[in-house]
């Protein structure tokens, strides 16, 4: 697996860890996101935080346990930035009122539909 392929793959992984994340956990709460990344000699762990810190562990299927700091640090700077991806998924999920939540345009909307 290229390098290109790898830090993509990461990228990928992560942007979806934290839209699952400010899914699940609401945009408020959501702190951090974690993913694994399969490769064809192991797999790489990511884990970000919505200050955008991140630690990535890479783990071979052969029980190699040497590091590897550079491909570490190269998965590190291509993963994404935790407010770019908050905003993102904000834009595919914009936040309904209450009156939208029931089928209606506004408040003015529902109170013409109650009182009207």
């Amino acid at each position: 697996m290229n390098l290109t392929k790898i830090k993509n793959e990461c990228y990928d992984a992560m942007v979806e860890a934290i839209k699952s994340e400010i899914g699940s956990e609401g945009i408020d709460w959501a702190y951090n996101a974690c993913a694994t990344v399969d490769t064809n000699d192991g797999f790489i762990e990511l884990v970000i935080d919505h200050h955008s810190d991140a630690s990535v562990v890479i783990v071979h299927d052969n029980g190699n346990e040497h590091d590897c700091p550079l491909l570490c640090k190269a998965i590190e700077e291509a993963l994404p930035d935790w407010d770019a991806i908050e905003e993102e998924w904000q834009e595919e999920n914009p936040e309904e009122d209450e009156y939208e939540a029931h089928g209606f345009r506004d408040e003015a909307d529902y109170l013409n539909w109650k009182y009207g």
